[in-house]
């Protein structure tokens, strides 16, 4: 991979109104640039994206199925939102040209989108110093692994502000410790709790990709909403978007798991208890509002020894996370060392 050079744009359906080149969305400058002449085109409105109520949602879908189709690989099944207008695309996750049109509509148009700041440039070197990070993977592999996609992928997230009165009740415990002779021992006291209690949340993400798995987004976060931005086709020139695979229904059901979740860690946090026992919660939601948002994802693989390992960039902040091969030498090595240094330690408690 030391030797990797940015492959060539694809054509984007977007043309340069000087040359009828293709023109792509540029993550540094934050403008539409033609791959021929260079011109550029500065399309930023500067509206922000206001979250709507959440009792207005069904109501206010709307489809992109105008501009938009819905593709399928036939070699690792992922779906991706297209222009209707770009007739020859590549899978984003595995690079297979093996892409045809389904039946399915696109979709929910979405109401927001973080552009891309980090560039494939500064992916590339992102990638790199986190490989060097990993302490176990083979010793050649950064010079024999060769890249077999690199992709700017929008992932669909749905994004919830709530705010939650929760009423709630339960037993709660705490581990306690006291003397007993000349030994320290550990026992559980259990005691009742009962209060009420206000919480607020903001940007509740639900990624709805389908090949992001939840584990590699929540190692992405967090994204900075600052440069979020009402929707607009022209950011999706030269990229993708992943299609959801979650519905609205299912999603909000998600977010109100991982709100109780953090309300019950706050409640046992409150009364200084470090378990529950039980806890009944009655949960009354208002001011509920969302938005249907698009996040940049890079979404990467490359072959080491004929094996295809997958790794994703935030594109809005440059930080890596997936997976390296390992290398089972230096585990056993660096087993052996601890285990060397434990009887050493060992041997010196029992001499002193």
């Amino acid at each position: 991979m030391e030797g990797y050079q940015l492959k060539d744009k694809k054509s984007s359906d977007v043309k340069c109104k000087n040359c009828g080149g293709g023109m792509e969305f540029n993550p540094e400058n934050q403008e539409l640039q033609c791959l021929h002449c260079n011109s550029i085109i500065n399309f930023e409105t500067g509206e922000r994206v206001v979250k709507k109520p959440f009792e207005n949602m069904e109501q206010e879908f709307q489809s992109w199925d105008k501009e938009s189709v819905l593709v399928r690989c036939t070699n690792c099944g992922s779906k991706e939102v297209v222009s209707s207008k770009n007739i020859a695309h590549k899978c984003s996750f595995c690079g297979s040209t093996k892409m045809g049109n389904t039946n399915d509509l696109p979709g929910i148009k979405p109401n927001g989108v973080l552009p891309f700041i980090i560039t494939e440039k500064q992916s590339t070197v992102n990638f790199m110093k986190w490989l060097k990070k990993r302490w176990f993977t083979p010793s050649d592999l950064k010079k024999t692994a060769r890249i077999n996609t690199f992709s700017g992928v929008y992932t669909p997230t749905w994004s919830y502000d709530d705010e939650i009165h929760t009423h709630y009740k339960g037993v709660l415990t705490r581990t306690e410790t006291r003397r007993v002779g000349d030994r320290t021992e550990s026992y559980t006291v259990s005691f009742p709790v009962r209060g009420k209690r206000d919480d607020s949340f903001t940007d509740i993400l639900v990624p709805v990709g389908q090949k992001i798995d939840r584990v590699s987004f929540k190692r992405l976060e967090p994204f900075k909403f600052a440069t979020l931005r009402i929707f607009n086709s022209n950011y999706l020139a030269g990229f993708t978007a992943s299609h959801y695979s979650i519905n609205a229904t299912e999603a909000w059901k998600s977010a109100v798991q991982y709100m109780k979740s953090d309300i019950t860690r706050r409640i046992v946090q409150k009364h200084n208890a470090d378990g529950v026992s039980y806890l009944d919660m009655d949960l009354t939601h208002k001011n509920t509002k969302y938005s249907y948002i698009l996040l940049p994802i890079w979404v990467c693989n490359y072959f080491y020894k004929q094996k295809l390992y997958n790794f994703f960039i935030n594109g809005n902040t440059g930080k890596v996370t997936g997976k390296v091969p390992r290398s089972a030498i230096k585990i056993i090595l660096f087993i052996l060392f601890v285990l060397g240094l434990l009887v050493v330690l060992a041997m010196l408690g029992a001499n002193s």
